[in-house]
Formats: structure tokens, sequence, C-alpha cells
């Protein structure tokens, strides 16, 4: 797994509305500022654990951009230690328990000062990203983690399918209106979706 894979220049969540003009967020390491919203229950998360998490990165700016949205893929699950996640982070995610929520922001400018990514042109100065993380589950050991890995790859593929299905009967339907507004009659529709008139018999 690659290094904090979701965690570039981050920062969102349920409360961005206010979050911008918020000074109750806390200072961490690498100009980091958070703000934790804890469920109050359950253990905090311990280091070597695994982390099913769902999380939104946001731009603010004079249009807020949603950069990356979690819950159009699968909830990814994350290994809790420093081999997998910088510090800096881990000093933050240790701090929640299941159910919990962060926000972590980062000003643009401290995001993309030391990094060999440019800035992207929609960005401006003085701006912040946002990641907000929901902890959704805590496993206490990898085979747990598969198991739910699993599970999400099989709830992933089965709403891949019926998305699948729902384009086939959407593409369907234009082919069909074309075909009585151009008054063509006579084809037939294959298996895979595919409409054939036949013009001529061939030898």
């Amino acid at each position: 797994m690659k290094k904090a894979f979701f965690f570039l220049a981050m920062l969102s969540i349920g409360s961005i509305a206010h979050a911008q003009t918020d000074s109750s967020f806390t200072k961490g390491e690498n100009n980091l500022e958070y703000k934790i919203y804890s469920s109050n229950q359950g253990e905090l998360i311990k280091y070597g654990s695994f982390v099913k998490m769902h999380f939104t990165q946001m731009y603010r700016g004079a249009k807020d951009t949603v950069l990356y949205d979690s819950k159009d893929y699968t909830s990814p699950i994350q290994p809790i230690d420093t081999a997998n996640l910088p510090g800096y982070y881990y000093a933050i995610l240790k701090q929640l328990r299941p159910n919990d929520s962060v926000d972590i922001r980062i000003i643009i400018d401290s995001a993309y000062k030391n990094s060999q990514v440019p800035m992207p042109p929609m960005f401006e100065k003085g701006n912040y990203l946002y990641t907000c993380i929901k902890i959704e589950d805590v496993f206490s050991t990898k085979e747990k983690a598969d198991s739910a890995i699993n599970s999400e790859q099989q709830i992933a593929a089965m709403l891949q399918a019926q998305k699948n299905i729902a384009i086939f009967a959407k593409e369907t339907d234009v082919i069909n209106q074309y075909m009585a507004s151009n008054k063509i009659t006579g084809a037939i529709k294959t298996p895979k979706g595919s409409f054939i008139k036949k013009l001529k018999r061939g030898w």
C-alpha cells in the first residue's frame, strides 16, 4: 500500500460550512490544523490497528470544489502505523474512536511549499484544502481487515453492475427514440445490446 495513499495536502467534512471561519482548530505538526468531533464511545485507535474510514477532500476558494469523495468508491481501510502513515497524521488519528470525525485543514501555501507537484491553476494562495475523515470501523487484526475489504469489493461490484444496467437501459432508450424518429423498422437487438438491421441478404 502506498504510504498514506489518501493524504495529499488535505482536508473537509460534515461541518465544513463553518470550518473556514472557525478559530477552534488545534494546531498540529507540519502546518496541519484539526478539529475533532468525538462520539465519546469506544476505545481510542491503537497503533497497528486497521481503520475503515470515509473521507472527503475539498478546496475552499471563491467556489467550493470537491476533489475526492470516497463514497463514490469503496471506503479505504488504512493501517495505523508509521510505516504507512506520516507521523503527523498518526498523531491526529490516534486521538479518534469509532464513529468520530475530524476536520483537517492546511493552507495552500504550506501544502505546496516543498511539493514536486505544481499547484493547480484553480488553487489560490491563502485558501485552504480541507479533508474530512469519518471513522466507520476499527479492526484489530489484518485478517479482520482483509475480510472487510472483501465485503467492500463485493458491494462495489454489485453497485457497479447496477450502474451498468442503468446506463445500458438509458442507451437503449436513446437508440429506440432515434430509430422511431428516423422511421427505422425491423432492427434486431443482440444479447450485448447492439441493434442490427438486415438490408440485403448476403451470398
